[in-house]
C-alpha cells in the first residue's frame, strides 16, 4: 500500500535557533519527487525533494528541501539511513547559502516498478524539525552516468569553503583552517575517501587572540564531506582540546567574528 499524500509538520524550536539565524520553510511540504543524482565521489546516489508546489521536472524548486541518499534506488527499500551515515539534506537561503540537517534518518519502505519511492524523514536543522511521510514519483533526469563502483579516484577539495565563524582554504599541497580565533594548517593535499571522509594530520594553534603566542600544537583534522556540504572536526594530539564539530559549504566565503580568515595557506 502506498503511503498516503505527504504532510509536513514544521516543529519550531525557539531554544535550539541561532541568533538571526533562518527558519525552515513556512508552508507545507506536501509534494514530492525522485531522481537519480551523483555522490560526492562520482558514485550513483538517490535525490528526494521535499516542495511545497508540485514538481514536474527535474528543476529543483529553491526553496525545497533536498535529501540525498548515497544509494541507488533499487537498492533502498526497506531501509533506513541516518544524516551522516550514507545520508544527508539540505534547503537554500537568500539564493547562494543554505542549511543542512544536523541529525535524523530517512527512510524507504517501498520502491514500487516506476521507481516511486515512498517512506518518510525526522529531520532536525538548525531551529526547525521537519518530519513528514512522502510518496515521491520518480523523475528522469539528463545527468550523465555515475561509476557504478563509486570508485573513481575521489575529488580533492581544493577551493574556499565557508560556515559561521569557521573557513577552510584548501589547494592541491595544504589547507589553511579557522575555527574561531584558532587557525591551523594541514601539509598535505586532502582527498577524501570513497566515503566522503577524511583524516590528516596538521598543527594548529588555540592561542592566537588577542595575542597570538604562535604557539603550534600537534592535531589530527578530520571531516566528511556530503555534496557542498562539510563536516569538520580538529583534535589536538598533546591535548584534550577539540574544536568543532562546525559546517562548512563550498564555494561560501567564511562569516568570520573578531578575527579575521587568513587568505593564503
Amino acid at each position: 500500500m502506498g503511503i498516503p499524500k505527504s504532510v509536513a509538520r514544521l516543529v519550531s524550536f525557539a531554544a535550539l535557533a541561532v541568533a538571526c539565524g533562518p527558519s525552515g520553510p513556512t508552508n507545507e511540504l506536501r509534494y514530492a519527487a525522485a531522481m537519480f543524482t551523483c555522490g560526492p565521489v562520482d558514485q550513483p546516489a538517490t535525490l528526494i525533494v521535499l516542495a511545497r508546489e508540485p514538481i514536474r521536472s527535474a528543476q529543483v524548486p529553491d526553496d525545497a528541501v533536498r535529501v540525498t541518499i548515497l544509494e541507488p534506488v533499487d537498492t533502498l527499500a526497506g531501509r533506513t539511513w541516518h544524516i551522516g551515515d550514507q545520508a544527508g539534506a539540505f534547503y537554500l537561503v537568500g539564493g547562494d547559502g543554505q542549511v543542512s540537517a544536523t541529525t535524523g534518518s530517512v527512510t524507504v519502505t517501498q520502491v514500487d516498478a516506476t521507481k516511486r519511492v515512498d517512506g518518510g524523514v525526522n529531520l532536525l536543522f538548525s531551529s526547525w524539525l521537519l518530519v513528514t511521510e512522502f510518496s515521491a514519483p520518480w523523475i528522469e533526469t539528463l545527468l550523465g552516468p555515475c561509476d557504478p563502483t563509486g570508485l573513481k579516484p575521489p575529488k580533492d577539495l581544493a577551493g574556499t569553503w565557508g560556515g559561521d565563524n569557521a573557513g577552510l582554504i584548501a589547494d592541491d599541497t595544504s589547507a589553511h583552517v579557522h575555527i574561531g580565533c584558532t587557525y591551523g594548517n594541514v601539509h598535505q593535499q586532502i582527498v577524501p575517501n570513497a566515503d566522503g571522509r577524511f583524516d590528516v594530520p596538521g598543527e594548529h594553534n588555540i592561542t592566537a587572540h588577542p595575542v597570538d603566542r604562535g604557539i603550534f600544537h600537534p592535531a589530527r583534522f578530520r571531516g566528511l564531506v556530503r555534496g557542498s556540504n562539510m563536516t569538520l572536526t580538529i583534535q589536538l594530539t598533546d591535548t584534550t582540546v577539540t574544536l568543532g564539530p562546525v559546517l562548512l559549504v563550498y564555494g561560501k566565503e567564511p562569516r568570520m567574528g573578531p578575527c579575521p580568515i587568513c587568505r593564503r595557506p
